[in-house]
């Protein structure tokens, strides 16, 4: 059974990482609360991930993942607001091998020269957390609560 959180222990948790002084880690934990990415699919976002349709709004390009799906997500005006911030956070870099198609890539985490890590982005997890009050929670548990905002 997912880890449920009370509201006030949900809404801390969400607070902390504005708290942070690893940006770009924190903002990793962010952006999968506002669309309920998976951890995987969230560090295989691209530099241009983020597409405005027209009359249709803009939408982040989910890439194939762990259900074999690539799918788009409204993003509302904070969302954009905070994909701005992770662009001008993110290091710049040569593009690099995306795993699944061999191809180059500008991917969206990028932190000196490689892609931010899954550990990077459970650390900060863990960070707030333990400030905020709930003490550890993994990346899994985190995904079922990110499901429900």
């Amino acid at each position: 059974m997912p880890l449920q959180l009370l509201p006030d222990a949900d809404r801390l948790l969400s607070k902390e990482p504005l708290a942070s002084e690893y940006r770009l880690a924190a903002d990793a934990l962010l952006l999968p609360w506002a669309c309920g990415l998976r951890i995987g699919d969230l560090l295989d976002l691209e530099l241009d991930c983020v597409h405005e349709l027209p009359e249709a709004g803009t939408w982040l390009k989910v890439p194939l993942g762990k259900m074999k799906t690539e799918r788009m997500v409204p993003l509302d005006l904070d969302t954009l607001a905070l994909v701005d911030r992770i662009i001008a956070t993110r290091s710049q870099g040569q593009p690099l091998v995306y795993p699944s198609t061999g191809k180059p890539a500008q991917f969206l985490f990028m932190h000196p020269g490689r892609r931010l890590g899954e550990s990077a982005v459970r650390l900060e997890l863990n960070r707030a957390a333990d400030e905020s009050g709930p003490g550890n929670l993994s990346s899994h548990q985190l995904r079922h609560i990110y499901a429900m905002h």
